[in-house]
Formats: structure tokens, C-alpha cells, sequence
């Protein structure tokens, strides 16, 4: 695993050693999103990613499990323009959300994360 990648997510291949392989959990996961709208910072990037371990695994395309695919990061761009940062903290700190659930334990802008705590 490269050097920046564990920057962006904090997993070092000795994390994830004793984890499952994605296609022995695929099917759980699909199960657990099928017919949902998925809302995803970025999608573009992690969709590719995920429609290529679905299909070594040989279960089809993202899109052939869910009803739709929404990315948040368009969101932020259409709601702000010419900000100079659309991370999905500092985009739900400007919007109405007051509490989000980060895919990683790390945020790039921590001063962005909002200060609510209540759900």
C-alpha cells in the first residue's frame, strides 16, 4: 500500500492482514445497500473502485444493486461555488447538516468539522 494512501485513511497493510477479502463481504454488502441511494463524497473515485472488485468478484456493477448513485461533492460544488474547499466535513458544516459520519478516523480539515453534537 502506498505512503499516501495510508495518509488519507490511516490503514497500514498490517491493519488490514487479518481482514476479509472484498469478495467474501460483497454480497453482505450489496445486501445491505440494494435499492438505496447511495450518497457519496466523490462517487466518480469510488465507484470505479467498487464496480472493479464487483466484477473480479463477478457480481455485475454498482449500479446494477442500488436504485442511484448521488455524489456530495457535486452537491457542494452547485451549492458553493468557488469554494476553496469542498471536503465532506467543511461541506456539511455550511449546509444543514450538523452531523456526519466520516468514513475514515481522520479529517483533512478538522477545523471544518461541524461543532453540533447532537444527532
Amino acid at each position: 500500500m502506498e505512503a499516501g494512501a495510508t495518509r488519507i485513511h490511516g490503514k497500514t497493510l498490517e491493519d488490514l492482514a487479518s481482514k476479509p477479502k472484498f469478495a467474501a463481504v460483497a454480497r453482505e454488502l450489496l445486501d445491505y445497500v440494494r435499492g438505496a441511494e447511495l450518497i457519496i463524497h466523490n462517487a466518480d473515485f469510488d465507484v470505479e473502485f467498487l464496480d472493479m472488485e464487483l466484477g473480479r468478484a463477478g457480481l455485475g456493477r454498482l449500479a446494477d444493486h442500488v436504485a442511484r448513485v448521488s455524489d456530495s461533492l457535486a452537491f457542494a460544488r452547485e451549492l458553493h461555488p468557488g469554494a476553496r474547499t469542498r471536503s465532506m466535513p467543511c461541506a456539511s458544516a455550511t449546509s444543514s447538516t450538523t452531523r456526519i459520519a466520516p468514513c475514515t478516523g481522520r479529517s483533512s480539515t478538522p477545523a471544518c468539522w461541524p461543532s453540533a453534537t447532537s444527532p
